[in-house]
């Protein structure tokens, strides 16, 4: 079995039981109902949060690019993905009120169902970075 497959397996697995702590199904995070302002909440909870967390979970833990991130966690595409991953870095580094309930309880959930994963053996990547030199970085993305 290709084991993309399975690291995608495990991450729909996550999102569901993430889902399931919150009430919600794993289907409403896919709505296409979204609208900018303000925050949705349903069921007290914040949809765009929750996904944010998931995101940023599954892009530090598995070896998948966020093309095939977005769609697990209910964004239409990897931009909104991509976008989110400096603001998720950021409320985790100033420990955001709002946003670190939902991250401390994806951690709890999520850590059991996570595979322990050698990024070592993909091989380094490499980055373009913004000063116009290759760089290489160790996780696949």
């Amino acid at each position: 079995m290709n084991p993309i497959f399975e690291y995608e397996s495990n991450a729909k697995e996550i999102v569901k039981t993430y889902c399931e702590q919150f009430g919600i199904d794993p289907e409403e995070l896919h709505r296409k109902e979204r609208k900018k302002y303000p925050v949705k909440k349903r069921n007290g909870v914040s949809y765009s949060r929750i996904r944010q967390a998931l995101t940023y979970y599954i892009y530090e833990n598995f070896p998948l690019h966020l093309t095939q991130i977005g769609p697990i966690v209910g964004y239409q595409d990897h931009s909104t993905a991509s976008s989110s991953v400096p603001k998720i870095k950021w409320f985790i580094q100033h420990k955001d009120a709002v946003f670190m309930k939902y991250w401390d309880l994806l951690n709890e959930v999520a850590k059991p169902i996570t595979p322990e994963i050698d990024f070592s053996r993909y091989g380094p990547v490499f980055v373009y970075k913004k000063d116009k030199q290759w760089q290489s970085d160790s996780r696949i993305r």
